[in-house]
């Protein structure tokens, strides 16, 4: 992600994210992954547990995650079992929150013979203050904001379910004393605009710059070659508002969890509307949750303000900005379908039925 023209790389290390390599590692819930876990180790047929662990390999052959691999360390700032999966008897490594997908905040177990590549840097430098921007690298985003942000721990395909990315930390260590942002790029910008400019201000500038949907949109032309490219203003006011506006954006992207500011309006809690302003479910008005009964399609009514699907499920108070266009409601059908083929797939099915669970989307 060069800056303007390709003068300056603006940051001094990226990388993938975490390629978990099996989906039972990854749940809404802690308690779900504990359930799985304890499944797993109490299966006594080998060959079962194997099924259930799902190894990483080919062609019929193990590749380096299975259940008799026995590991050489553990994930930076996590509990080392100095054991193979087939030998363990105790309890799942206490589960994390993981940045599963954009805005989606999901949970897993941090256990390094779980994890196909789970990029020890990334967990050697998190800390409550790191902040993680996620964007595409080997293709352009065509709508859409083209990064988003995240202050957990982010998945290979956080930015958007697929197509993978790259992930961008905001430092280089855990105690955040070592930025990833450039020297050249901070010494310029010091210089230009007069002022001590840090590298949360970099960030921030970016997700003001290119965390919307008309970034790819005024700059279709630029983005036909991927790789995304930050003009830089010369005026330094417009510098600081779009420094201001960025850091509400992360703040929102990460929850509340960084770049908290009481005084700015942007307490370290999660975001809420106004009380009474919000989307609610009116009394009848639930979604079905069962697979059976899942509605097939989601309509909005612009006059009444309302999400409706086809068996009378409705969210009021859904005001136009809420509302996807239709690309963005396209991504949310192809997200949904691939979640729903995963889910029933044979593996998950059985997975899920040893481990006595509902089949429907998780």
């Amino acid at each position: 992600m060069p800056a303007t023209a390709g003068r300056y790389t603006w940051h001094e290390g990226d990388g993938s994210g975490v390629m978990p390599g099996r989906t039972w590692v990854i749940a809404p819930d802690a308690d779900s992954l504990r359930r799985r876990w304890d499944r797993l180790i109490s299966e006594a047929d080998p060959g079962q547990k194997e099924i259930l662990f799902h190894p990483h390999g080919s062609d019929g052959e193990l590749g380096d995650r299975h259940t008799y691999k026995v590991p050489e360390d553990s994930l930076p700032g996590h509990e080392f079992r100095g054991m193979a999966v087939a030998k363990d008897k105790g309890s799942a490594v206490p589960p994390v929150r993981y940045g599963f997908r954009s805005f989606d905040r999901q949970w897993i177990i941090p256990d390094k013979r779980l994890i196909n590549r789970p990029n020890p840097t990334l967990w050697s430098i998190h800390s409550n203050r790191q902040v993680y921007l996620t964007a595409l690298e080997r293709h352009s985003p065509r709508s859409g904001p083209a990064v988003t942000f995240s202050g957990l721990i982010p998945d290979l395909h956080h930015y958007k379910g697929s197509f993978g990315g790259r992930t961008f930390p905001l430092w280089s260590n855990a105690a955040a004393t070592k930025a990833n942002v450039a020297e050249g790029v901070l010494f310029t910008l010091r210089t230009r605009y007069e002022g001590d400019i840090t590298p949360e201000d970099v960030f921030a500038y970016i997700a003001a710059v290119a965390a919307h949907p008309a970034y790819p949109a005024r700059f279709a032309v630029d983005l036909v070659q991927p790789g995304l490219r930050i003009p830089l203003t010369a005026d330094p006011t417009l510098f600081a508002e779009a420094v201001a506006l960025g850091r509400q954006v992360i703040w929102l992207h990460t929850f509340g969890e960084r770049f908290a500011d009481p005084r700015a309006g942007r307490p370290a809690s999660p975001p809420r509307m106004t009380k009474g302003t919000g989307p609610t479910i009116p009394p009848g008005g639930a979604i079905p949750s069962t697979p059976q009964s899942m509605p097939n399609t989601i309509d909005y009514d612009a006059t009444a303000h309302r999400l409706i699907n086809t068996i009378d499920g409705l969210i009021q108070a859904v005001v136009d900005q809420m509302h996807l266009d239709d690309d963005d409601r396209l991504k949310v059908k192809i997200a949904l379908c691939e979640a729903i083929a995963e889910t029933y797939s044979e593996k998950a099915q059985l997975l899920r039925l040893l481990l006595n669970e509902p089949l429907g989307v998780s």
